[in-house]
């Protein structure tokens, strides 16, 4: 006896009744089990899973109110610079000279600024018109005075590799390991931001780490964010780049995962959102908020499908980042 589907495949006729073979959402079932091979289990998708995620934008609160303008017979920064030091004068950061234009959130009718432009031409506008602006060139001009505010706020502790163009932890203290507090997302966490790392055979020190971050400001949905990139600086002195800077940061990125990055982020954002204390005084034209988080769904379950590779030994040593955990 052969099988009737056998009979109907060999006659290479197709029967189709128009009510009961009509493609509508009641043929899901049946085309998934055409399309199901024989003897499949029962799949069950993954149970459902809200998440909040911690993005690595950190919210610009305030900045400097005005900015002023005035004309000048200076051409670039450079002969700011020479006619600052020949006349013995201060400049705080948050200025800029452009097209024999004077920029600055500082009162340029004021002295020391006085000196450098025409006082008489003098114009202040609210800053606004310059950080909402659908201009590019003020967007630019504006993203370039935030960037030297930045430099302000973080030094002394945290300084600008003009080189590699990330902000990295200065050694002091006769350049000893040093680490930093920050809370966590579950507890107060301590993390290593700077370390000295010893020939093994001679005991001299090889190489120093500076944790480090790459920033550019962003303009999201009318709202100002500083957009964080951990990264780390690698020198043989604490001020000069190490030969192996490029090799060193490869090796270490290879083994870090997204919660070893959330870390550095966390870290850096309570860095840079800190008062005023004992080393660094507060700074009034840039001042910062929280990390910006999305409420998602659905998440994944992470240690689910991406397990994390052991790592060695030797290079957990190197690596040296957190005490606590967070």
């Amino acid at each position: 006896m052969v099988p009737v589907r056998y009979v109907r495949r060999a006659s290479r006729r197709v029967r189709f009744d128009k009510q009961s073979d009509r493609f509508t959402e009641a043929s899901f079932k049946a085309l998934v089990d055409i399309a199901s091979p024989p003897g499949a289990g029962l799949y069950l998708g993954p149970p459902a899973k809200s998440e909040s995620l911690v993005s690595n934008l950190l919210q610009v609160v305030s900045y400097a109110p005005r900015i002023y303008l005035a004309a000048t017979e200076l051409k670039n920064a450079d002969e700011v610079f020479r006619l600052r030091d020949e006349r013995g004068i201060s400049l705080p950061a948050g200025w800029l000279v452009k097209s024999k234009q004077f920029l600055s959130i500082h009162d340029l009718r004021e002295r020391p600024w006085s000196e450098l432009c025409d006082r008489g031409s003098v114009e202040d506008f609210g800053v606004e018109e310059w950080a909402n602006s659908d201009d590019e060139d003020r967007r630019r001009d504006f993203v370039r005075l935030l960037n030297q505010c930045l430099k302000e706020k973080l030094y002394p502790r945290v300084i600008h590799h003009r080189d590699l163009d990330c902000y990295m932890f200065r050694p002091y203290q006769e350049k000893k390991p040093y680490s930093i507090e920050y809370p966590g997302l579950n507890r107060t966490a301590k993390r290593k931001v700077f370390v000295a790392f010893e020939n093994r055979k001679t005991g001299i020190i090889s190489h120093y780490r500076h944790d480090a971050f790459e920033a550019a400001f962003r303009r999201l949905e009318g709202n100002w964010y500083l957009e964080i990139n951990p990264t780390y600086v690698f020198t043989i002195d604490g001020d000069r780049l190490s030969y192996f800077q490029s090799d060193q940061l490869s090796k270490i990125k290879r083994y870090e995962r997204n919660p070893d990055v959330r870390r550095q982020v966390l870290m850096w954002a309570h860095h840079l959102g800190r008062g005023e204390d004992l080393v660094t005084p507060p700074y009034p034209f840039l001042v910062f908020g929280d990390l910006a988080r999305f409420e998602m769904p659905v998440g994944i379950d992470d240690n689910a499908w991406a397990p994390e590779p052991p790592k060695p030994q030797r290079l957990v040593d190197s690596l040296q980042v957190e005490l606590e955990p967070s």
